[in-house]
């Protein structure tokens, strides 16, 4: 996403107050030898039902933001596993010693930018469902992934040639 700050999404407690927000970090403060895309370079991310939280947190931003080519999946959805963990304790060290037991229980929800909404319970939206559609003979998301890549790379040297 070029320039930046952009506001990605908030931790919003029980009572809707803001935790903590996100936001990508303006391009002035990338590291000097950063190479930054922007929008024109194509990306597509490939996900599975295992595929969970933080991983399912990139799929759901890049989507809600069009900056995916697609979200291709080996399935409808991921798993909708969208409770972030802010405050942890460790239990029982007079027993067990210390960092035997962690108690983490989701207190935040995330709330994005751009949706209102996030993915919990409900999973990340495919756009391309490996084994489906015009993809019914090829079952596995990263060889969809790869020919997408392929289609696009060559559209970009036809675009080249006119």
């Amino acid at each position: 996403m070029d320039n930046g700050p952009i506001h990605i999404l908030d931790f919003v407690d029980r009572h809707g107050k803001i935790e903590k927000s996100f936001y990508t970090l303006p391009v002035s403060e990338l590291p000097a030898d950063t190479q930054v895309f922007g929008g024109r370079k194509p990306i597509w991310v490939l996900t599975t039902k295992e595929t969970v939280s933080g991983g399912e947190g990139m799929a759901y931003d890049l989507q809600a933001f069009n900056r995916s080519g697609a979200v291709i999946g080996e399935g409808d959805t991921t798993a909708g596993v969208g409770n972030p963990i802010t405050h942890r304790q460790f239990i029982c060290e007079e027993i067990f010693g210390k960092g035997w037991w962690l108690v983490a229980v989701p207190s935040v929800r995330v709330l994005h930018a751009v949706t209102g909404t996030n993915w919990d319970g409900i999973g990340v939206v495919s756009d391309v469902v490996a084994g489906r559609g015009e993809w019914e003979r090829v079952s596995d998301a990263l060889e969809v992934g790869r020919r997408l890549a392929k289609l696009a790379l060559q559209n970009e040297e036809l675009q080249g040639e006119l």
